[in-house]
């Protein structure tokens, strides 16, 4: 009997993944698979006072919106040069 194989590529394991683990968030970044679990009420309570306080230091009087749940790549801030490629990409 022969036996067929099959490679799976990173985006078929992201994706199975992501059915496997509801809540969770799946990435890949830099070539490698991460789940993060969902965050917790400590978090949740942390965001909430950060965002309070970015209202009560005017942001909605300079025209900011805050957005909880979504998720940021703030890759070209880590790098100093402001193309967002990072360190080892591109």
């Amino acid at each position: 009997m022969a036996v067929m194989q099959h490679e799976t590529t990173i985006v078929e394991a992201a994706d199975r993944l992501s059915k496997e683990l509801p809540g969770y968030r799946v990435e890949i970044p830099q070539g490698r698979l991460t789940a993060t679990p969902p965050a917790d009420g400590s978090h949740a309570l942390s965001l909430s006072w950060l965002l309070d306080a970015c209202r009560d230091a005017g942001s909605d009087k300079a025209g900011l919106r805050r957005v909880q749940g979504v998720g940021l790549w703030l890759n070209h801030l880590l790098d100093g040069d402001g193309d967002g490629e990072g360190e080892g990409e591109g």
